[in-house]
């Protein structure tokens, strides 16, 4: 089934209105999604303490002090509903949370999936961020499934997978002593070092300093050190998979092989995608947060543009136009591989001419 979702079809909160004991909050409601910033606030609440009890009969309670809290609902990623402020109930915005934990699949509780910024009183917001009996910590980052993601604005790699990605280099280091040739060194970087140094990176923002460095002890575990004039395309392309084994590789394969997941499963997140695509094409200068952004940044990257719908490519080298929802699962990873080697070459051309111009002929179609 070909995806048909509108912005019509987004799962929207009822409005509903019901007292909730002090401090008082006052939520918002659903609004078409939008990714134009890092990290979205979804609802504002207004945080209202009880006023203290009067020392003496007849005194005037003292005025009371308000912190506005700002609750982020995020999940494994950061294309979240952000919402507006108008008089809501929580227990609807913990539903819709946990449906889109479900929905990408995070067996994680919603609670863990939201964070607490205070603008004005610290104090008041540790007291007072209790909703529907569930405490809301302040913290600068959570953890789902084992990825940090920030709250804040800030860009590159957070600092939970800055200490995976700097383990994965560790572990690399002790890949020469394995026993085995070339292909046991590569056969144990792929399964066990990359699997867990890049675990979460799909759809997270790692930088590519991050993984420049992992890529390179990628590189001295499998060709040594004391090679010079190495080039580490030819070794990703020409002898192993760099698909499996090169970082940057990896996280193309992973991004634009979770696009093709979606638009091959009919459902709700295929809404959330298309309303991403939308909100993204609106903008003057697209911004670059959320899984979605990055898939289409990586497909912009090999070179493909997108025809009429958001799941039809136009790919270099391939005369049809490629339907994600129709073309067989194998043959498209394979037209991605071909493209994701395609474009290390390129790399390759472009940054050492004299050496290797015309190497783009050599790639084989068959080696992966």
């Amino acid at each position: 089934m070909r995806p048909t979702a509108r912005h019509d079809d987004l799962p929207s909160l009822s409005s509903q209105s019901c007292a909730i004991p002090a401090p008082s909050f006052s939520l918002g409601v659903l609004h078409p999604l939008s990714t134009h910033k890092h990290s979205m606030y979804c609802y504002q609440c207004l945080v209202t303490p009880p006023p203290s009890p009067a020392k003496l009969r007849g005194a005037q309670p003292q005025p009371q002090e308000a912190g506005t809290i700002q609750v982020g609902s995020m999940g494994y990623a950061d294309d979240t509903y952000p919402l507006r402020s108008e008089g809501q109930y929580m227990a609807p915005v913990m539903q819709l949370t946990d449906e889109w934990l479900a929905l990408t699949l995070q067996k994680v509780n919603p609670k863990k999936s939201l964070s607490i910024q205070v603008r004005q009183s610290k104090e008041i917001a540790r007291k007072y961020t209790v909703l529907q009996g569930i405490s809301l910590p302040l913290q600068a980052e959570f953890r789902s499934l084992g990825v940090g993601i920030r709250t804040s604005l800030t860009r590159g790699t957070g600092p939970l997978l800055k200490k995976r990605t700097s383990k994965g280099v560790h572990l690399l280091s002790r890949v020469r002593g394995a026993q085995g040739g070339f292909s046991r060194r590569t056969h144990i970087i792929a399964t066990l070092v990359q699997a867990a140094a890049l675990w979460g990176t799909p759809g997270a923002e790692v930088s590519r300093r991050d993984l420049q460095s992992l890529e390179t002890a990628v590189l001295h575990s499998l060709w040594g050190t004391s090679r010079p004039g190495r080039a580490k395309e030819i070794i990703f392309v020409l002898l192993v998979q760099g698909h499996r084994v090169s970082p940057h590789m990896k996280i193309t394969y992973d991004r634009v092989c979770w696009l093709l997941a979606v638009a091959r499963t009919p459902g709700t997140l295929q809404v959330v995608v298309q309303s991403c695509i939308e909100a993204r094409q609106a903008q003057v200068r697209p911004t670059t947060s959320g899984p979605v952004q990055r898939a289409l940044l990586e497909l912009e990257s090999l070179g493909w543009r997108q025809a009429d719908h958001w799941w039809v490519w136009n790919v270099p080298g391939v005369p049809e136009e490629i339907d994600m929802t129709l073309i067989n699962e194998d043959k498209f990873k394979h037209i991605l591989r071909d493209s994701i080697r395609r474009r290390a070459l390129l790399s390759l051309e472009d940054r050492r001419p004299r050496q290797f111009q015309g190497i783009l002929g050599a790639l084989d179609r068959e080696a992966c």
